[in-house]
């Protein structure tokens, strides 16, 4: 590695038993202001995505909120080669439903899910699951 550079990786770690699909980000260095405050905002909204999922929402109500909080975030264009921010898990890694914009599924107490929204900028990676 140079320094700089990033290195994002997005594994499976088991939990009981059962798959649970993780990243993790590292960098070469001492970052700089820009990349702290990026990794602050994307680790923050993520959190408050998470917190605000309640039984009841559509999975595409959870996308309207990271979408919101992005907005809020004033970030810059988010990942764009996958559309969606997350996936549910259980016996597989990846499985439905998908906090998508069009995911119509009812989530309901006992779900697993994983969020996952996921910025590049200038060769850096922001995303936590």
């Amino acid at each position: 590695m140079q320094r700089h550079d990033y290195i994002w990786t997005d594994f499976r770690s088991p939990y009981g038993g059962y798959p649970a699909d993780r990243n993790r980000i590292a960098r070469a260095g001492e970052p700089e202001p820009w990349e702290e405050a990026a990794y602050e905002a994307v680790r923050t909204l993520t959190i408050e995505v998470a917190r605000s999922i309640r039984p009841g929402m559509l999975c595409r109500d959870v996308y309207d909120t990271y979408k919101k909080f992005w907005a809020e975030a004033k970030l810059p264009q988010p990942y764009g080669l996958v559309s969606r921010i997350g996936h549910g898990g259980g016996l597989d890694v990846t499985e439905p439903p998908s906090l998508s914009a069009t995911d119509l599924t009812i989530i309901v107490p006992g779900m697993v899910l994983h969020l996952e929204p996921k910025l590049e900028l200038e060769g850096a990676v922001f995303q936590f699951e």
